[in-house]
């Protein structure tokens, strides 16, 4: 027993210490680890717990803090405190090797060959053009039908997405479980997420409370966290790519309108990006106007000193796991964007990609 003891008290600092190896070798993590172990181990296991009808992480967190309190009853203060100290190293363990490891993989630009950097105003105007274009388009066809944005058939709909995409890229391949609804949406909009991937259960879980054209992009944002793409902007850059030319408008509009949310506040960093905006935004129909305020409308209820600590929990976590950025890499999509119409234009785009 002494000897399970050690070793669950050593796997937490053993697996950090693989965790900056791995930093000082991207290549090694990309190849034996992202592309080999956690695919072969994490692509059944999701497919197993997206089996289960409802989410199955609260509980299992609900589990583990019930188990937490009650080792104090049954044993004293000191024995009760090595063990949550040897279970919370375990479950350290458990999240690096299970999935955090694939923050030091190759970027997805990397991969691909690309040239990633930030746009200049003129670029992201003429991409922000592009993308109100066809966004405006989309929405034309969706009317004003009600739609359930967070149903079983979207969210299957967006793993077929993925896919469909893997059969060009392998890097987007596998078989994989779907997203799910968080069961108390509320409590995930008073800590300000739209959407969380829970590398224990292995399970995307989004925020249904919205109820709106963001969700199927929240969707693929945490699908890709499922398939091993960790950093934010290659989440938020993947959703918006496997989605831009879905055959269901649903999707496409989605993938677009988000990706012109992004674009905008890339350009409301300076003066002139917010004149550029403004001309842009004169683009946008009512429709997408009244979609947009909805939403703004839905996340300014639950402002407040808990969201606010939500976010600088959520900022801590992304540097502390390389993403020097913090929660400002979320918006960092735009450049892996400009970068990849360099070498793949647009679907259902008439214009030529920006010099």
């Amino acid at each position: 027993m002494k000897a399970l003891f050690w070793v669950f008290a050593a796997a937490g600092p053993v697996a950090v210490g693989l965790w900056f190896l791995g930093a000082l070798s991207p290549v090694a993590v990309e190849t034996l680890y992202s592309r080999g172990v956690y695919p072969f181990l994490m692509s059944p296991w999701s497919r197993l717990t997206s089996s289960v009808p409802f989410a199955l992480a609260p509980w299992t967190l609900l589990i583990v803090v019930a188990a937490a309190i009650s080792s104090f009853f049954f044993w004293p203060p000191p024995k009760a405190l090595a063990a949550l100290g040897a279970g919370t190293s375990l479950i350290l363990a458990w999240f690096v090797l299970g999935w955090g490891l694939n923050y030091q993989r190759h970027s997805w630009g990397d991969n691909h060959g690309w040239n990633v950097r930030g746009g200049t105003v003129v670029e992201l105007e003429s991409l922000a053009d592009r993308l109100a274009d066809r966004a405006a388009g989309l929405r034309s066809v969706l009317g004003e039908k009600p739609v359930d944005w967070s149903s079983r058939e979207i969210r299957r709909a967006v793993t077929k997405a993925y896919e469909r995409a893997g059969r060009s890229d392998p890097l987007l391949g596998g078989s994989w479980g779907d997203a799910k609804k968080f069961p108390l949406p509320e409590a995930m909009s008073w800590l300000g997420l739209a959407g969380i991937f829970v590398p224990f259960t292995a399970e995307p879980l989004v925020n249904s409370g919205p109820a709106d054209w963001q969700l199927p992009f929240t969707m693929a944002h945490e699908a890709a966290h499922l398939r091993g793409w960790a950093r934010e902007d290659e989440a938020n850059f993947l959703a918006f790519w496997v989605l831009h030319d879905d055959s269901d408008p649903l999707l496409a509009y989605s993938a677009w309108s988000s990706a012109l949310l992004y674009v905008a506040q890339a350009l409301g960093g300076t003066e002139l990006g917010i004149e550029a905006w403004k001309r842009v935004s004169d683009k946008m129909t009512p429709e997408m106007k009244r979609d947009w305020a909805r939403s703004f409308e839905y996340w300014d209820r639950f402002r407040g000193p808990v969201s606010a600590a939500a976010g600088a929990i959520n900022d801590a976590y992304l540097k502390s796991q390389g993403q020097s950025d913090g929660i400002r890499s979320y918006g960092r999509m735009v450049d892996l964007l400009l970068a990849g119409l360099k070498v793949s234009p647009l679907a259902g785009s008439s214009q030529a990609a920006p010099e």
